[in-house]
């Protein structure tokens, strides 16, 4: 098959349809498929592991349009009028989206959310549209779910909370990384803070700085292995993104930021409305039952349902 990604990312809506694009596009295997993506330069900035693909601008492409068995698109700038555009050159469309704000002109319809429902979307898609929501679908790399088993080991030994994760994408534009960190700073915590920047790491002078008067150890990240950095973590402070499945996933109870209107559904099913010191008293108390209840929500295999299913229309 040769499949065309649409997507794009920049520092105001950072890195997450991107990099779910990129876990979608090695599950369908370059070796089998031909994968081309149509993004701009952003995201070629913010993200170097795009360059395994080939990679052409979204303009030359409708300048000098060519042939697709399927198109992904995960952008929110694009709804159907530029879906039907598209429909001259694929035969199948596949739409990522949780938003539910605009029409669509799709065969497949995906919103991996929290809550997600397809009725959402009933009145926004064609009538043979395939529509998939929910958490079952959560499209992770396949090493979220390889560590499951070692994880529920690990966690069930937890006893006392000694290490944090604080990740909040690949951008994070407003720096909600050192407010995590101030945060932390005047609870009770102390220990050990992994803080993962992204590639562009924008405020690394600023996070540095604070590090070195921290009473905490403060270890600063760009470029890691995210899973396994959510495993070794005892607890994580992040943003209600598309991470958010990567840290369920792994039972990594998460004190949470809302930084985005999108992220409202995940809030209300997630998020604490506590200070992080009661968070911290909640998960002392109930760490075992806490990463119970989240890991159900995410087994890691939604990145083979959607392969199983887009190779099903082709």
């Amino acid at each position: 098959m040769k499949i065309i990604f649409l997507c794009e990312a920049s520092l105001q809506v950072g890195t997450g349809h991107v990099v779910r694009c990129l876990t979608l596009a090695k599950a369908l295997n370059f070796h089998e498929n031909q994968i081309i993506f149509l993004t701009s330069k952003n995201s070629i900035d913010l993200i170097e592991k795009i360059k395994e693909f080939k990679i052409i601008d979204p303009v030359e492409f409708l300048a000098i349009p060519f042939k697709a068995d399927f198109a992904i698109i995960d952008n929110y700038q694009i709804d159907y009028v530029f879906e039907n555009k598209i429909r001259k050159y694929a035969k199948k469309i596949m739409v990522i989206d949780d938003l539910f704000n605009r029409q669509h002109d799709c065969d497949i319809l995906l919103d991996q959310n929290l809550g997600a429902k397809k009725s959402y979307y009933k009145n926004l898609v064609n009538k043979d549209c395939k529509i998939f929501t929910g958490t079952k679908y959560a499209l992770l790399r396949p090493e979220y779910s390889e560590l499951r088993k070692a994880m529920f080991k690990k966690r069930k030994h937890t006893q006392k909370i000694k290490k944090i994760l604080v990740n909040f994408g690949g951008s994070d534009l407003n720096n909600y990384s050192l407010k995590a960190l101030k945060m932390i700073e005047e609870s009770s915590f102390i220990g050990e803070i992994n803080v993962v920047l992204g590639f562009k790491a924008l405020h690394l002078v600023q996070i540095k700085e604070f590090a070195k008067t921290s009473k905490n150890i403060i270890n600063i990240f760009q470029e890691v292995d995210m899973a396994q950095m959510i495993f070794d973590a005892d607890i994580g402070v992040g943003a209600g993104g598309t991470s958010t499945w990567e840290r369920c996933c792994l039972g990594l109870p998460t004190y949470l930021f809302k930084i985005a209107d999108n992220q409202e559904l995940i809030f209300k099913k997630l998020g604490q409305d506590i200070s992080f010191e009661e968070f911290l008293t909640d998960v002392n108390s109930n760490y075992c039952k806490i990463v119970k209840t989240i890991s159900k929500y995410v087994d890691g295999k939604g990145i083979y349902r959607i392969k199983k299913i887009i190779k099903s229309l082709h």
